[in-house]
């Protein structure tokens, strides 16, 4: 990038050490054997040397990373499938009880019968926190990508150590750069 085409810092008004942060990111997390000679100029302008220890990569990944989503483990189950699941198996074990235990056949009737009605007098909660959670599921990735497609705009400032996105005019220190994406876009 020429130094005409760099934005200008809101901060200090300067182009001279002017990168985008997302450059940093990826120079950063690049193997070390597998750099640039543009990337390794880069690293030292930033971080006054390279190549950089796996705590320092580490610290690059933090600093100028893309913004992410909670993590999930597992993908939540539809409450009225995991009833259906434990009823069928439920159903099983009725049948084989049936041939096998008769006395005890009528006590396990009993309780999954209990079951199933204490799941139906709460199924309309079971299922609202399960759509809240699956709303809140879009919610976040919908964020996340308003977040990354920003993350692409921001430049970094090594004189002032600060990020910006050159079209909002502002500034935030480097270590402010995750809630500066996560700001809603008329806060800029």
């Amino acid at each position: 990038m020429t130094a005409a085409s760099r934005p200008v810092c809101p901060a200090c008004g300067s182009e001279q050490n002017v990168v985008k942060a997302s450059k940093v990111y990826v120079a950063g997390i690049t193997r070390a054997d597998q750099r640039s000679p543009e990337d390794r100029q880069l690293l030292t302008a930033v971080y006054g040397k390279e190549p950089l220890s796996a705590e320092e990569v580490h610290q690059v990944s933090q600093q100028f990373g893309p913004p992410s989503g909670r993590s999930q483990i597992a993908r939540p189950v539809h409450p009225d499938l995991a009833a259906g699941v434990f009823s069928l198996a439920a159903l099983g074990f009725l049948i084989n009880t049936f041939w096998t235990a008769r006395a005890v056949f009528w006590i396990i009737l009993a309780l999954w019968l209990a079951s199933l009605a204490a799941y139906a007098a709460a199924r309309r909660a079971i299922v609202g926190r399960y759509r809240a959670q699956e709303r809140l599921a879009v919610e976040d990735r919908q964020a996340v990508e308003v977040s990354v497609s920003r993350w692409m705009q921001v430049y970094y400032c090594g004189d002032d150590g600060c990020v910006f996105i050159p079209e909002h005019g502002d500034s935030v220190p480097l270590r402010q750069l995750q809630q500066y994406l996560l700001r809603p876009p008329d806060q800029g």
